[in-house]
This record gives C-alpha cells, sequence and structure tokens, in this order.
C-alpha cells in the first residue's frame, strides 16, 4: 500500500511541476549515424552551405556529412562520388531543396520516384556526362540525403567503370619498344 502511494505521489508530483513550468518543453534531439547532434532547422525549408564539399551538389546547412559513408573517386575524365549527409528536416523539405538548389546548380531533372512506404524519395539528374541522384529519406527524426554522381554513360549502361590502372597498348607496331604506358580509361574510348 505505501508503494502504490509513494509511487502515485511522484505521478502527482511530476505532473503539476510539468503543468507550472514556463518553458516550453524541447523537441527531440536525433542523432547521426556516427552519434552527432543534430540540431531542428530554424524557419521554413532548407538553405544551401556555401561551404558543401562538392561544390556542384550543394549540402543543406544543418546537415553532417557522414564519413564512414562519403567517399570521391576520380581520374581527371570521371568523378564518382558517394556522400550521405544526415539533419533533421521533413521528406518535403529534402524534395524541395533538392530540386531547387540542384537545378540552380545546372543540373537538369531526369525522374522522380516515390515511395511512400520506406518514406523516401529519389530525384535523378543529369549535368553534361554526369548523373547525380538524389535518395532522401526520414527515419524517426533523422533525415538522410544520399548523393551519388557518376559518369552517364556508365550508368546508362551498367557497365563498370573503368580499370583506371595503368597497362601497355599497342600503338599500332609489333615491337615491344613502341608501346606506351595509357590510362585503360583513354584507351576504352577509341
Amino acid at each position: 500500500m505505501k508503494h502504490i502511494f509513494t509511487t502515485a505521489l511522484s505521478i502527482t508530483l511530476m505532473l503539476c511541476l510539468t503543468a507550472c513550468s514556463t518553458q516550453p518543453i524541447s523537441s527531440f534531439t536525433g542523432y547521426s549515424d556516427n552519434w552527432k547532434t543534430l540540431e531542428k532547422q530554424h524557419g521554413p525549408g532548407l538553405i544551401a552551405d556555401p561551404a558543401s564539399p562538392i561544390p556542384d551538389v550543394p549540402a543543406p546547412i544543418g546537415f553532417k556529412p557522414i564519413p564512414e559513408h562519403c567517399n570521391v573517386v576520380t581520374d581527371g575524365y570521371y568523378r564518382v562520388v558517394n556522400h550521405l549527409y544526415q539533419g533533421k528536416a521533413n521528406l518535403a523539405e529534402m524534395v524541395q531543396y533538392a530540386k531547387t538548389y540542384m537545378e540552380a546548380e545546372g543540373w537538369q531533372p531526369i525522374d522522380r520516384i516515390d515511395d511512400l512506404a520506406s518514406n523516401t524519395s529519389v530525384i535523378n539528374f543529369r549535368k553534361g556526362a554526369e548523373n547525380l541522384s538524389v535518395r532522401m529519406t526520414k527515419r524517426f527524426a533523422v533525415a538522410s540525403m544520399y548523393i551519388t554522381i557518376e559518369p552517364q554513360n556508365t550508368a546508362a549502361m551498367g557497365t563498370p567503370l573503368p580499370d583506371l590502372s595503368t597497362q601497355p597498348v599497342k600503338t599500332g607496331s609489333n615491337n615491344q619498344n613502341d608501346q606506351q604506358i595509357l590510362p585503360q580509361a583513354v584507351t576504352n574510348n577509341q
């Protein structure tokens, strides 16, 4: 009986103190995959961060890169980029952000795929010889934006990227002394 009375008194006291508080209860603070605190955005919508790691694909202010999921490979001709940013936003804000800021950077939209069951949207863009895919998901209080950039011809054909190692390439002569070392990526474009 004493335990029930103590529990009831504690609950009543907590309710009274919460109701009498003059400070608003803060919203849930989310955490990224690498346990960095994600702060709620101030004001409506998302804004591009001028210090984004990829100049022509700006990340939203307040979204944090997840280093374990960020990599860039380039050979001077092609670039393959996979980046993951996490922050706090709803899916509609992320979709509007991607459409607005990617188009402002010269990316032309190709298509959009929405999957309401998994709370995911994907927008595909093209600029020059590159394709950009922006996949946006909302899981609990964490918004994730996956950025993938790859060469257009590789994405369209579904073939692997060329081997960027150097290999001997025949120059038309049968003499082995006349062979040149050229990057494989260049020789595939013959």
